[in-house]
């Protein structure tokens, strides 16, 4: 592909429209020299009060799904982050551990389902948790027939539709909730 191709019609890479290139077998007008450039200064170095290593902290969610309904969980009152919140299966991955078996281990902790997970994230952003840099993994799951045994970390659950679900949890995780949607059922 030719650099103008890539722009359009309109013009080439100098700036100039296309009518002013040479018809074909004409000789190129001589090429400018091009400007010199222009210098970048260099950053300066930052205090020794920011160079502190932070923690960057990795999370999975795993959207369940069941028979076109989304399971939300209650975070408990008491919980440390997010109490009371309506969210999906959650929490962190430890050092060293696959995001796809967390999530399964997480699914499996916070229901007590061995529910099938997808085996690509369907999604992922950054957050803050507490201050603190947060990457976000986010799995479709599909959930066996079976009741659902909480972890002590929700007090309520509740299977509904895709958006009554996504209306009660926070936007992001209900914007993941809906890319979850669209994806196939994990096998």
């Amino acid at each position: 592909m030719d650099p103008e191709s890539a722009i359009g019609d309109r013009r080439m890479l100098t700036g100039r429209p296309r009518s002013d290139r040479p018809p074909d077998g004409e000789a190129a007008a001589k090429p400018r020299p091009s400007p010199s450039p222009v210098p970048v200064p260099l950053p300066l170095p930052l205090p020794s009060s920011t160079t502190a290593r932070v923690e960057q902290l990795v999370a999975v969610v795993v959207i369940v799904f069941r028979d076109a309904r989304v399971l939300t969980m209650r975070r408990s009152p008491t919980s440390e982050a997010a109490p009371a919140i309506w969210e999906s299966v959650s929490g962190r991955l430890e050092p060293g551990e696959d995001p796809r078996a967390a999530a399964e281990r997480e699914a499996l902790e916070e229901t007590g389902l061995a529910i099938a997970i997808g085996e690509s994230p369907v999604d992922s952003y950054a957050m803050e948790r507490r201050g603190r840099p947060m990457v976000v993994i986010v799995y479709r799951g599909d959930a066996p027939p079976g009741a659902v045994k909480r972890s002590h970390e929700h007090d309520a659950h509740e299977w509904l539709p895709v958006g009554e679900a996504t209306a009660r949890m926070p936007e992001r995780l209900a914007l993941a909730a809906r890319r979850a949607v669209r994806t196939p059922r994990a096998r």
